[in-house]
């Protein structure tokens, strides 16, 4: 059997040592971390949408009833509207009247307060008293005009179209030869 070198071991193991303590002098190892880097991009999407706003909706089916006081030949008292909307019972309506056959209101010239119908989430009513109405249907007696309800929501927002309906006033404002009928 062989026998090794003792001074050949001593030597490496002296060459590595030397090594060893050369790497400490030099310095240790960093451990990598991440360096703040300055980055940008640009990435340019082009969408088309098409946006509609909600609308109001036309109120429907105005039927109106004459209402008079008997004796006289019935003078007309007041004027009873009923409509249909789809607005939620906390909704608010315009109510005009313009002189003329089928004619359409431009605003809400007269003020009611209309009122749900009982045992209904859509139908609405208003009596309009007849002196609320002397001013606008002054030319009216022995005339027709055109009455008319519009939604509103909020203080802008007012439907497109109006529910209407046509009075007919006989002579001296007597109930009987005047009629309302839906337009």
């Amino acid at each position: 059997m062989r026998r090794r070198n003792p001074g050949w071991s001593r030597g490496i193991a002296a060459i590595l040592s030397l090594g060893l303590l050369t790497g400490l002098a030099v310095g240790t190892p960093t451990v990598l971390r991440p360096q703040p880097v300055a980055a940008a991009w640009t990435d340019q999407e082009n969408g088309k949408t098409t946006i509609t706003a909600g609308t109001v909706p036309n109120p429907t089916n105005l039927t109106c009833t004459l209402n008079g006081v008997l004796g006289l030949g019935g003078l007309l008292q007041s004027i009873t509207l009923t409509w249909k909307s789809a607005l939620p019972p906390t909704a608010s309506f315009r109510i005009g009247i313009v002189n003329g056959a089928n004619g359409t209101p431009t605003t809400g010239n007269v003020t009611v307060t209309p009122t749900l119908v009982g045992g209904t989430q859509d139908t609405y009513t208003a009596t309009i008293p007849i002196g609320l109405l002397t001013g606008l249907l002054a030319s009216l007696i022995g005339g027709t005009a055109t009455i008319g309800v519009s939604g509103t929501a909020g203080d802008h927002w007012v439907s497109p179209g109006w529910a209407r309906a046509e009075i007919k006033v006989a002579l001296l404002g007597l109930l009987l030869g005047s009629s309302c009928t839906p337009l």
